[in-house]
């Protein structure tokens, strides 16, 4: 069955113009080549063996990302915790970073909630849940492509490559389709129940899902490999920058040395402890191998001890709440048609550490909310860079930077063109408006700048979705 994802209608920029071309709209034909006249062959001179400079006509491959990072335009970094916690810090601010729960029937009721989920690990109807504090998203379909990510755990009896091979049943008839990512079938789910998403992100590489995710949109997308690049170090940065966050506020955000200072906060957010701390009656999935197919437990751990599956760092906020969450605001601010597969992305991320039992709702609730804030910081520097966020935006940034359409029967830009449209996105980058007069590169006129994207200093608007000492033995490493 086919991913009802695939192949959406290019849907506009919410804030296009309504004349704004559709940019799936076929160019125009080229004209036809002039008449065959073999009599005219020897009276043609003869074609020069070596051109001295590239001039294959045909649509070129974005020579605007020949400028993009040269001059005063912002270029991509990892988000410093000294940036940060202006916004995390600040109690008045939307984007402020909690202290975690100390009051008892708050924690209570978490733990109830960890203990309820443990019972409920195989069965796939309580995936999915809008029980108030309760709520749980539906596993997104981007988890649900094969073949999936070489460290996730998933369930092999249910590969339909797999069965074909090992019990001899007749292949579906768009197996090859399934194993190539190009189609999805309901029958054979990567994910179906609250244990197997547990086991699926229980050893990830952080952001491998999200990873997965992006191939197959770039694949779908056919950008340019500068563009693909720009899409993945944004990625990467936004991981990075979540995890470190995520590390600090579990380490060190207390300590007087830290960038704000124990003084400067309203309560605690290092070394909480893991929930089978507070309660041994909580149910720790990974205190036992996986099953050699993925289908169930394997054997039980020995340790470290106690409870061995449980990760030796503190539990709040959720590591994997924090950068999903942000790899899912990158990645829907460059497709933002799958917002909503991102957002339960994002989400099944978060509650597989619950499903295991190895992470409380806040860990998971704020989490998101830092992870969010971080990538809207990352997007902010993507938009001051003044490069268009696709291909085919309608209202890029700086218009004057953007070469004409590429049409099948033109060649290579000009070096004045380049030279020109370049020389205007540094303007763009300064605050400037382009003279588009008098730049020899033809284009609409150049727009007003626009805003930075992400937390400003004393604002009061939104980021976007969010609702004592640990004390465990063993090596103090980075268990995810």
């Amino acid at each position: 069955m086919a991913d009802p994802t695939h192949h959406k209608p290019h849907v506009p920029h919410p804030n296009a113009p309504t004349d704004c071309p559709d940019p799936a709209e076929p160019r125009r034909d080229c004209p036809p080549p002039p008449t065959f006249d073999p009599d005219r062959c020897t009276t043609c001179p003869p074609l020069s063996p070596v051109r001295d400079k590239y001039g294959l006509r045909g649509p070129q491959v974005e020579p605007e990302a020949s400028f993009w990072a040269i001059g005063d335009c912002g270029q991509l970094c990892t988000i410093r915790i000294e940036d940060l916690v202006k916004f995390t810090d600040d109690p008045a601010s939307p984007h402020f970073f909690p202290p975690y729960p100390t009051n008892d029937d708050v924690i209570r009721d978490e733990i109830a909630e960890l203990i309820e989920l443990a019972s409920v690990r195989d069965d796939p109807e309580a995936v999915f849940s809008r029980v108030p504090c309760r709520e749980r998203r539906d596993i997104s379909p981007l988890l649900q492509y094969r073949p999936p990510p070489i460290t996730a755990v998933v369930n092999m009896e249910r590969d339909p490559g797999f069965q074909a091979l090992r019990r001899g049943r007749e292949q579906e008839p768009n197996l090859l389709a399934i194993l190539r990512g190009e189609e999805q079938d309901a029958m054979v789910p990567v994910v179906r129940t609250g244990r197997e998403l547990a086991r699926y992100f229980e050893a990830e590489t952080p952001g491998l899902a999200h990873r997965h995710a992006l191939n197959l949109l770039l694949r779908e997308a056919d950008w340019s490999p500068p563009r693909e690049a720009r899409v993945w170090a944004a990625l990467d940065i936004a991981i990075y920058s979540a995890v470190t966050a995520a590390w600090y506020y579990k380490w060190f955000a207390d300590h007087s040395t830290s960038p704000s200072g124990i003084g400067g906060r309203a309560g605690v957010t290092s070394y909480r402890p893991r929930p089978f701390e507070y309660d041994s009656r909580v149910g720790v999935l990974y205190n036992r191998e996986v099953s050699p197919l993925g289908d169930g437990d394997g054997r039980r751990r020995i340790t470290p001890n106690p409870s061995p599956g449980t990760p030796r760092h503190p539990s709040y906020p959720s590591g994997h709440s924090t950068y999903a969450a942000a790899a899912s605001e990158l990645l829907s601010w460059f497709f933002p048609d799958y917002r909503e597969e991102f957002n339960r992305l994002a989400d099944n991320a978060g509650m597989a550490r619950m499903w295991a039992g190895i992470h409380y709702r806040s860990d998971h609730v704020q989490g998101q909310r830092l992870g969010r804030t971080v990538a809207c910081l990352v997007i902010a520097q993507l938009e001051r860079s003044q490069i268009p966020r696709t291909p085919d935006e309608c209202e890029p940034p700086c218009p004057a930077a953007v070469l004409p359409p590429n049409e099948p029967c033109h060649g290579p830009p000009m070096p004045a063109g380049l030279a020109a449209a370049a020389a205007a996105q540094e303007r763009c980058c300064l605050g400037e408006k382009p003279d588009t007069e008098a730049s020899p590169t033809p284009g609409p006129q150049a727009a007003e700048p626009r805003r930075a994207r992400g937390p400003q200093a004393g604002a009061r608007g939104t980021v976007g979705d969010a609702p004592s000492p640990e004390r465990s033995r063993g090596p103090q490493k980075g268990a995810r």
